[in-house]
């Protein structure tokens, strides 16, 4: 019979400071630090994908 393999997955967020490797568990970045990297990495898929930021007073004058 087959048995089942259980997983645990650690999720790290990783930074190079002086070309050293620092690691940091995700359990650690606070609800800002969170949301400050994902509207970062929001902007950078964007950027790939060929769409470019407006800029808030374009933003205003379009409402």
């Amino acid at each position: 019979m087959k048995q089942e393999t259980k997983w645990t997955i650690r999720v790290f967020g990783v930074s190079f400071n002086a070309g050293t490797r620092q690691e940091k568990p995700l359990e650690e970045y606070t609800p800002q630090e969170l949301k400050q990297i994902a509207d970062r990495k929001n902007r950078e898929a964007l950027q790939a994908a060929g769409y470019t930021a407006a800029e808030p007073q374009q933003i205003a004058a379009a409402m």
